[in-house]
């Protein structure tokens, strides 16, 4: 009852505060009114000027205390003249002109708004002790004024030529001392080149001059009050509006409108801004002025719509808006002159517009809408003080106070507007207070319900936290004896199959019958499949576990496409498809990645492509695009010609352990693993995989990743120039096969080479009848048809044409075949570019080169020329011990044998070696603290080169070998390319 009561005390304030704004909305009008009738009562008529002399010792100064300079002023036309010059005019050219008047005004054929003139009056004040002052108002013009033949004043600069002129229009109080027989000479220079009310148009008064001071001041005090209550009203409505989040815009245009009321007041009457901002200049002033009348304008009724919308035609509307924003752009965009020459139109406009707003606030009234009758009171109070206005700038009369009085009216109409809004909705909160309170008593049983259930339900949530937390604890356990488990059994799978591979591959190097060379065929085959099954399920394993790291280091891209090519190329010849690769011009060669993992990538991928094609092709192809932040996105696709992929089974590629086939006899084989692995690896690089595929019309996979361009010192130590030797060139080339003519078309076009392309030999022979104008010749071996390449090469040879030409084959069993003289060079695809490049230089310019682009020729002699390389292999397991040592037999080096890493420190102790092959694990000491031991000796003995042999390669092992003073790490089973590399990499550091 308590809070229902003090609710009630509020309410009934705010109505008290509502009937209290009447009252004073009432009476502070009907003040004002009688105030302006008193003031035009009792002021008496002001003396006037007549030919040039005003006699004021009539004047009663006590009661009034300042009148009016007024009447017929001495007038030079077009002439700036000093007291001097105008005592020494005749009297018979002095001119008199009725002040104060614009030049406009006085006589429009005679004078106009813009130019420059001089006005002289002479004034008699009555015998006094006070200290005189002189008012001088916002005359719109630079001027001077003289007093008694000294300068009293400069505003702006008075100039006759518009080059040198200095808008300054500033009101000033200015402290005078008359003559000795009481008389003062006032001599005005004006200059107007910009304003269109040029001339004296407002009137000067003299008083006393602290009652002048004192008047400005308090002039000064009420706009600054009036321009604080503004200021507020606008902020007001504005936190009204964003705090509420209101649909209703009326609270955020008035707050727009109020603003603009208070730049308006700072810019006019007596120029409070200068007051604030001393240094703005004259012209800023003046475009603020018409600006925010401009503008002001729009935005009241966009108020005025908002608040009633069914009464306010949105058509009206609009035409208000453009108008009043082309007037506000002439204002921005264009010279004082021509923004305030078309004011006179905008004041018209102004005043029809505004009787249509207070006819639409009529409207509303008669509709009964919700405060319409202070909208209308306040409306029209502001347009009484807008025309009020518009009167004094055309040159009428004006009503003195009626701007302020009128938008204090104004503002104190909105207010009680808000007023009421707020006792309304206070009538509503108490309304609702009630009926929440009624629903308080209904829930408070329910409530304590509810406390009671709650309270048994945390006991419950504690209860069930706490087994959860046993069972994190214990998945977490569960989940570190898998990781343990995985690092055990990759180490203990791989150390068989390092003997199954190995043993397998020495033993195809010894002299075998055909039986026995397929069956360990078969073997090595076959370990390669298991192989490639433990890593998949090893990767796998690692990215559900979020630990698979990626590396971040400079390689080159396009040796890790070619180089997963080579991997498959026997394959696709053995299956005789086509496999074609094509790496776009914007690839950049050096990037920064993971190069294992995007060989994995695309090995995977090919190898898929392999196996469900027969025929065909397999397109793969590489293509860049740059980013924003400086990294380049690169798209990888591989397409082929095989059986394609039912569209209602591609949403299982990306499943773990999930084929298109899930048969237990399915064709193919494979884990499944393979795509998830990739899609997973691909992400982890920034980027996502994709396939689009169709049943029995081949299958495209693409992938991307994003990378970033590697180190200028990375980059690969460029060769000479070699494509100067192409530029201009012409070239036949000749291939059944659309997409390699393609391939092959664009690298040419890149080297600047000119060609034409046939498809068969006949077609080929048809160019060469016509045209023999070629430089080289490409030619596929394997064409249909009655002639394919080899049969070309010897027609060729049997006309005599002499064009050189290479041969480009996927097949590899072309040793025995017998080649015609024009075919110099046989390359195998798929085609690399710069192998490609070489070989038609080297063709273009007859050097000697072998028929073959054969795998180059590994032996001991390339890696120690002069001497032999001494070897320490430290392993436990007597199978690796075997296959390695075998391995290094093969290549001509004798090995010595260490069991763990306790015989491995000693043996570097007694014997010097260039090369230690360290196994990780073994007993006694592992791999890891026998290197420590090992660089503990520092120059007491010969540092070798340590490389490790681990089970599992990956940055974090690789890591660990660095830090303990390993130079590299291979992973077993180690094939025999591995092994080369870390030979070769001992006889470069040894000289």
């Amino acid at each position: 009852m308590s809070n229902s009561w003090e609710k009630t005390c509020v309410f009934r304030s705010v109505r008290q505060v509502i009937y209290l704004g009447w009252f004073l909305s009432i009476a502070f009008f009907l003040l004002g009114c009688s105030s302006f009738n008193s003031e035009i009562e009792t002021v008496p008529e002001w003396p006037i000027a007549e030919k040039g002399y005003l006699d004021l010792t009539a004047w009663r100064f006590e009661e009034h205390e300042v009148v009016e300079l007024n009447g017929e002023w001495e007038f030079y036309w077009e002439e700036v003249l000093t007291p001097d010059e105008i005592a020494q005019k005749s009297s018979d050219l002095t001119n008199y002109i009725e002040a104060p008047l614009a030049w406009v005004q006085v006589d429009p054929e005679a004078y106009s708004s813009y130019g420059y003139a001089t006005y002289s009056l002479t004034a008699k004040l009555p015998e006094s002790d006070r200290p005189w002052g002189l008012s001088v108002p916002d005359l719109n013009s630079a001027y001077r004024i003289f007093l008694n033949g000294k300068l009293l004043i400069n505003s702006g600069v008075v100039s006759a030529d518009r080059s040198t002129y200095q808008a300054g229009a500033l009101p000033e109080i200015l402290y005078i001392t008359p003559k000795a027989d009481q008389s003062i000479e006032i001599v005005i220079q004006l200059a107007n080149h910009e304003f269109n009310q040029g001339g004296f148009h407002r009137p000067i008064e003299i008083g006393g001059y602290d009652q002048l001071f004192e008047a400005k001041e308090r002039s000064i005090i009420l706009e600054f009050w009036l321009i604080g209550a503004c200021f507020m009203m606008g902020l007001y409505h504005f936190g009204l509006y964003f705090t509420h989040k209101s649909k209703n815009l009326s609270p955020l245009y008035f707050g727009i409108f109020a603003l603009l009321i208070t730049l308006r007041v700072l810019v006019t009457g007596n120029y409070a801004m200068f007051e604030i901002v001393p240094a703005i200049p004259w012209v800023a002033v003046m475009r603020l002025n018409f600006l925010t009348f401009y503008m002001g304008f729009p935005i009241f009724h966009l108020f005025l719509h908002a608040l009633y919308p069914k009464q306010f035609k949105t058509w009206i509307l609009n035409v208000v808006l453009v108008v009043g924003g082309a007037f506000s752009i002439l204002t921005l965009a264009t010279p004082v002159s021509v923004f305030a020459g078309v004011l006179q139109i905008y004041q018209l406009f102004f005043v029809v517009a505004s009787l249509y707003g207070l006819f639409t606030v009529a409207v509303a009234i008669k509709h009964k809408e919700e405060g319409a009758t202070f909208v209308m009171l306040g409306t029209a109070a502001l347009l009484a003080t807008s025309i009020n206005d518009i009167l004094f700038t055309n040159g009428l009369s004006r009503i003195d106070g009626l701007i302020t009085f009128g938008l204090i009216f104004f503002i104190f109409m909105q207010s009680i507007i808000l007023a009421m809004r707020f006792a309304k909705a206070f009538r509503r909160v108490e309304a609702l207070s009630e009926d929440l309170l009624f629903s308080q008593k209904e829930t408070s049983a329910a409530y304590y319900e509810l406390q009671q259930h709650r309270d048994k339900l945390e006991d419950e949530v504690k209860s069930r936290t706490a087994e959860l937390e046993v069972a994190i604890e214990e998945a977490e356990g569960a989940n570190q004896a898998k990781s343990d488990f995985l690092a055990a059994m990759s180490h203990e799978i791989r150390t068989p199959m390092n003997g199954i591979i190995g043993m397998s591959s020495l033993l195809r190097g010894t002299e075998l019958d055909a039986d026995q060379a397929d069956f360990v065929e078969t073997i090595r085959n076959s370990g390669d499949s298991l192989l490639t099954i433990i890593n998949d399920i090893l990767d796998f394993s690692k990215i559900e576990a979020g630990k698979l790291e990626l590396e971040q280091h400079p390689f080159d891209l396009y040796q890790s496409v070619e180089s997963a090519l080579d991997l498959l190329v026997q394959k696709t010849s053995e299956k005789g498809v086509e496999l074609i690769s094509l790496i776009e011009n914007n690839v950049p060669r050096m990037i920064v990645s993971d190069s294992t993992r995007i060989r994995q990538i695309l090995v995977n991928l090919l190898s898929n492509a392999v196996k469900f094609t027969s025929e065909g092709e397999i397109f793969v192809r590489v293509n860049a695009t740059p980013r924003d932040d400086g990294s380049v996105q690169i798209h990888f696709s591989v397409k082929d010609s095989g059986i394609g992929i039912p569209a209602d089974k591609i949403g299982r590629l990306f499943q773990a352990f999930s084929q298109v086939d899930s048969s237990t006899t399915r064709k193919y084989g494979g884990t499944g693993l393979g795509l998830v692995i990739c899609r997973r690896l691909a992400n982890l690089m920034g980027g996502e995989i994709a396939v689009e595929s169709a049943e029995g019309e081949g299958s495209t996979f693409s992938f991307d990743i994003i990378a970033q361009h590697a180190a200028e010192d990375a980059q690969p130590v460029e060769e000479p120039n070699l494509t100067q030797y192409l530029v201009g060139k012409r070239a036949l080339i000749v291939d059944d096969n659309a997409t390699n003519l393609k391939v092959l078309s664009y690298i040419l076009k890149g080297w600047q080479v000119s060609f034409m392309s046939a498809t068969s030999a006949a077609d080929a022979l048809a160019i060469l009848e016509e045209d023999k104008n070629f430089d080289f010749a490409l030619l596929d071996y394997q064409m249909p048809g009655e002639m394919d390449g080899l049969g070309l090469g010897f027609t060729m040879d049997k006309r005599g044409l002499g064009i050189p030409a290479i041969m480009l084959s996927s097949s590899f069993d072309v040793t025995h075949l017998k080649r015609p003289k024009t075919i110099t060079n046989w390359l195998y695809k798929p085609i690399k570019p710069d192998r490609l490049k070489k070989t038609i230089v080297q063709v273009l310019q007859n050097l000697e080169v072998g028929q073959d682009d054969a795998v180059e020729n590994l032996h001991p002699d390339q890696f120690d020329p002069e001497r032999k390389i001494k070897i320490l292999l430290a392993e436990d397991n007597v199978v690796n011990q075997k296959v390695f040592s075998r391995m290094l037999d093969k290549l001509g080096y004798m090995t010595d044998l260490a069991s763990d890493g306790v015989e491995a420190v000693e043996s570097v102790q007694r014997q010097t070696y260039d090369i230690v092959f360290m196994d990780v694990q073994m007993p006694n000491l592992n791999g890891m603290e026998a290197t420590e031991a090992i660089r503990a000796f520092g120059d007491q003995i010969a540092q070798p080169l340590i490389v490790a042999l681990t089970a599992e390669k990956n940055p974090s092992i690789v890591a660990e070998c660095t830090a303990v003073g390993m130079n590299d790490a291979l992973q077993k089973p180690a094939h025999v390319d591995q092994i080369i590399k870390a030979l070769r990499q001992t006889s470069l550091q040894n000289g």
